[in-house]
């Protein structure tokens, strides 16, 4: 899935029950949901703004909002 106002691909999958953020130009990870119980099904984002929602085997929507960071937060 990308978001093209971020220039952010997000990735979803059962392997590892995670959820990625990846920076397209890069390729770099940007973030890393993981430690969720089951696996992940589906990934959609808002049209109107910058959250996202997943859904997996344990029943559950987690929604989400991506934060657009101006500075990294490591130096």
């Amino acid at each position: 899935m990308f978001n093209n106002a971020t220039n952010v691909v997000m990735a979803a999958g059962a392997g590892a029950n995670q959820v990625r953020l990846f920076d397209y130009e890069t390729g770099n990870v940007l973030c890393v949901i993981s430690d969720l119980p089951k696996a992940i099904l589906t990934l959609t984002k808002a049209n109107t703004s910058n959250d996202f929602a997943f859904g997996s085997v344990d029943s559950k929507i987690r929604i989400m909002t991506q934060r657009v960071m101006k500075e990294p937060l490591m130096a």
